[in-house]
């Protein structure tokens, strides 16, 4: 109860007590026992008709006009980082997976129902694809409606979920021609950029082979920064995008790009575009910078002795970054030189990505330990080390001491 009331104070001095409320509604109630139930139950919902992405490949080689998809790249044998828990002795000997083939699907006379952009297709089978990957389906749907059933109400998503006749093609009326959906689930930087940003990739090679231009709903509540990776990503969001919340919308064309994982060749075009639009030419670059990420305006993970550990860092060059006060491509520019890079796990860390090849990464972990950042790391060839940390109910404590000597293995002691 004590980390409840902590993180609430908190939310509440900083987003302010109606966005806390709505907040605590949504955590307690959406994302806690409605989506337990669902997730619990999901037999049930697959029941109703589901489309996993082996489904969806398999589709292209039938004869349905309502549908197309089409494979922009082979990479059956490319292998990712199953995403979960970070374990004690993890680090290069952890579970790999296959990414599978990137591809672009299009279904004609689809739905999708708010505010998470499920995709239901003509017949009514629920279209994994748009919330998740096959390794994330069953989570990712069962939050989309868990998210459909707070705002919508239960009896409409349960009914609407039931309904396998809600596009006779003779009433069809489309709301929009032709779609493709930059709704992230959770909206924070992370999900966007790398659940969500990445799928620009996919869409460009469908529009080069088809000619179309599909329009991107992206969230009614789209914050200045997702509007600003969107224009150096190469997207015009006044021109190309609509801001979206609808209960259901008709689409004539729904166009769905496969669900990034991350893989390897998705991380380095996004750095790479990132890279183009911000100016940055990586060979006129040197890699010096030492980057202490704080968490201090974040809810939790802060670092509750942060004062004493930058009094260390700082002998060693390290510069102290909210990085919620720079701009997306501040960010870019900033990572980019990169040597050392430090911080507690947070979304934050999403912009190694845009580091060099030789950079290293030290992840500060407190009570739960996810191998979000380690995934990106290891795919992009990082360095990458972690330590376990302290923690109260909500902050973590940090060993000075300890991560001294963990960065003299890195920098030696001369620079003291």
């Amino acid at each position: 109860m004590e980390k409840e009331i902590k993180l609430a104070w908190r939310k509440c001095k900083k987003d302010g007590f109606k966005d806390l409320l709505h907040q605590s509604v949504k955590t307690l109630f959406i994302d806690g026992k409605v989506y337990d139930y669902n997730y619990k139950n999901f037999e049930s919902i697959s029941n109703l008709g589901l489309l996993p992405r082996e489904d969806l490949v398999a589709k292209s080689q039938s004869d349905n006009e309502n549908y197309t998809c089409c494979i922009s790249e082979q990479i059956e044998c490319e292998e990712v980082i199953r995403k979960g828990k970070l374990e004690k002795g993890d680090i290069g000997d952890y579970e790999h997976m296959a990414a599978g083939s990137r591809f672009v699907c299009k279904f004609e006379n689809a739905s999708i129902i708010g505010p998470s952009g499920l995709g239901l297709s003509d017949s009514g089978e629920i279209i994994a694809e748009t919330v998740g990957t096959p390794n994330s389906m069953q989570s990712h749907v069962s939050r989309s409606i868990a998210h459909s059933i707070g705002q919508n109400g239960m009896w409409w998503t349960y009914n609407r979920l039931k309904s396998n006749t809600r596009n006779n093609s003779s009433s069809f009326s489309p709301d929009f021609e032709e779609v493709c959906l930059l709704l992230p689930l959770f909206n924070n930087y992370y999900h966007w950029t790398i659940e969500n940003l990445i799928k620009i990739r996919e869409i460009e090679s469908y529009i080069e082979k088809t000619g179309n231009n599909p329009t991107f709903l992206i969230p009614e509540d789209t914050t200045s920064w997702m509007f600003e990776t969107l224009s150096l990503a190469g997207v015009d969001p006044d021109k190309d995008c609509v801001q979206w919340n609808e209960r259901e919308s008709y689409v004539s064309k729904l166009v769905i790009p496969s669900y990034p994982e991350p893989t390897p060749a998705e991380c380095r075009w996004l750095k790479n575009r990132m890279y183009d639009s911000v100016g940055i030419n990586p060979s006129e670059t040197t890699p010096e910078k030492h980057i202490y990420i704080s968490r201090e305006d974040a809810t939790k993970r802060r670092v509750r002795n942060e004062d004493e550990l930058i009094a260390t860092l700082t002998e060693y060059g390290f510069e102290r970054y909210i990085l919620s006060e720079l701009s997306v491509a501040e960010q870019v520019e900033l990572f980019s030189k990169a040597e050392i890079v430090l911080s507690p796990h947070g979304a934050g860390l999403t912009n190694i990505v845009y580091a060099p090849d030789d950079v290293t990464v030290i992840e500060l972990f407190g009570d739960r330990k996810k191998n979000t950042f380690y995934r990106i790391a290891e795919m992009l060839d990082y360095e990458y080390r972690y330590i376990d940390c302290d923690h109260d109910s909500v902050d973590i404590i940090v060993d000075v001491d300890r991560i001294e000597r963990e960065v003299q293995d890195l920098v030696g002691s001369t620079q003291r």
